[in-house]
């Protein structure tokens, strides 16, 4: 895989989201405790993509242990049952598994997620950048309708010392019909929870102001 070097791919990712922002299609849905989310419709998928907002009390290395603690995701990730990482191909660059938690009378789902991290060179901006991963690493099990359409990004940025400026944008196909309801529920506050479970979790003490492990 042919590697970017960090400036730059912070430039992309910088540019990227300013299109976002100012594009008018995304239409306010909740704003309270600190946490906007957007919502605008996503062509041939029932669920409406989503953008979440925040500023977070906490460092950029702090929230990049956080979400390089894969094992942890169900703490404080909304929906989230089950996660764990898969396959390893460098210290930034990797696929993960999860099961998502789809109310009834829903099934739940699972996801291969192939996840690429882009830092700046001074480690104040990083993006996690994901999609469904196409091999299947774990078999399909029965319990579960597997993602085949997914991609989601989160961006952080320490706009001041100890505190970052987070923007988790995600658009997932359930592969199947949603009703209305149901739709309109997980595209708000999925973003939503997901934030404020980020929230909490930065108040950890395995977590805060540690040295960020890439090992694995």
């Amino acid at each position: 895989m042919k590697k970017l070097y960090p400036h730059f791919v912070c430039i992309l990712v910088l540019i990227f989201f300013s299109g976002y922002a100012n594009d008018s299609s995304w239409k306010l849905a909740v704003d309270k405790d600190g946490i906007k989310v957007y919502t605008r419709p996503a062509p041939g998928c029932p669920l409406d993509e989503f953008m979440a907002t925040a500023e977070i009390d906490a460092s950029a290395a702090t929230i990049e242990k956080i979400l390089r603690d894969v094992d942890a995701q169900p703490d404080w990730m909304a929906d989230c049952l089950h996660a764990k990482v898969l396959k390893i191909f460098d210290m930034n660059h990797m696929v993960c598994y999860n099961v998502l938690n789809l109310p009834w009378p829903l099934s739940d789902r699972d996801l291969l997620i192939d996840t690429i991290i882009v830092k700046s060179a001074d480690g104040k901006k990083f993006s996690f950048e994901m999609s469904a991963f196409p091999d299947d690493i774990i078999p399909l099990d029965s319990r579960y309708v597997r993602i085949r359409d997914f991609r989601a990004r989160c961006i952080v940025e320490e706009v001041r010392p100890g505190t970052c400026a987070v923007v988790y944008i995600n658009r997932v196909n359930p592969m199947a019909p949603v009703p209305d309801a149901i739709a309109n529920g997980i595209a708000r506050n999925n973003p939503f929870n997901t934030l404020k479970g980020m929230k909490k979790m930065v108040q950890l003490d395995t977590y805060r102001d540690k040295q960020v492990n890439t090992s694995y």
